[in-house]
């Protein structure tokens, strides 16, 4: 596996299908580790959306665009994670 451009928020995802988005304070789980977060709504349906990408080694970045250089760089080699968690009506 190798950095891409293609690895992308899921904020970009949910707008295409007609979400708007907020961005919302970065959260800490339970590990300390930053999540980037957002607020999205289409309708009636609101949803609370996190990302975070983590490496091999335990590095940890809350988004695509922080994780992308050092990945570029080679300061993190991979293999890497993106996870995104969904939580409705929040």
């Amino acid at each position: 596996m190798r950095p891409t451009r293609r690895l992308h928020p899921a904020s970009d995802c949910l707008r295409a299908v007609g979400y708007a988005i907020d961005p919302l304070p970065a959260r800490r789980g339970s590990d300390g580790a930053a999540w980037g977060c957002f607020a999205a709504q289409r309708a009636a349906e609101r949803l609370m959306v996190c990302d975070q990408i983590r490496d091999a080694a335990g590095h940890v970045w809350p988004d695509a665009s922080s994780w992308y250089w050092p990945a570029l760089t080679g300061a993190s080699a991979g293999p890497w994670w993106s996870t995104t968690l969904v939580e409705a009506g929040r």
